[in-house]
């Protein structure tokens, strides 16, 4: 079973009751302009983390921002493995031969390598497995290479990406109250 880190941001006391006392409109556009800059800012820490050995590893972590969850119609931000990988980006991936390259097939029959199929394994580790038609035949089991990277990359982070959040929201919300004061004005003539 994955394991998943839930992190709660705070801070700022200061913005946080700003934050609290602006109007939903306007706090639903301030919010996602700083999550986006903190997710940026964690998804450079965790790639950072994963070994130089595992490289190829980086190109399949990514971040992911959605507004309203369609079925929880909550605020969504995840930073992961194969996180917001649409199918373009995966055919892209497919298309690029350095990748392919890097994770295809070893012909010394020693594995499949690291590639967006097999990436759970080296994240995750899997139990002992064997192979049923050749005789219930042990193939083997992988250790967790790639464990706990996100959470090392937000513990890593967290100073920085906080302070990015803070910055891109008082930025956003100095541009939400200009934006507000121009249209009150044009009400006004």
């Amino acid at each position: 079973m994955p394991k998943q880190t839930k992190v709660g941001i705070g801070g700022d006391k200061q913005l946080l009751k700003a934050l609290r006392k602006i109007k939903i409109e306007m706090r639903d556009k301030v919010a996602p302009a700083a999550m986006r800059g903190l997710l940026r800012v964690v998804t450079k820490q965790v790639k950072k983390e994963i070994p130089a050995k595992y490289k190829i590893a980086r190109k399949l972590v990514n971040h992911r921002f959605v507004k309203r969850d369609k079925v929880t119609k909550a605020t969504v931000a995840k930073t992961g493995f194969k996180v917001g990988m649409t199918g373009k980006r995966v055919a892209t991936l497919r298309k690029n031969k350095a990748y392919m390259k890097a994770t295809a097939r070893n012909t010394a029959g020693k594995g499949v390598g690291l590639s967006l199929e097999t990436l759970h394994w080296f994240v995750f580790g899997t139990q002992q497995r064997f192979n049923k038609s050749m005789g219930n035949r042990a193939t083997g089991k992988m250790p967790a290479l790639l464990e706990n990277t996100v959470a090392k990359g937000w513990a890593a982070s967290k100073p920085a990406a906080l302070a990015k959040f803070k910055e891109l929201a008082r930025k956003e919300l100095k541009r939400q109250i200009a934006k507000q004061k121009a249209k009150a004005k044009a009400k006004a003539k």
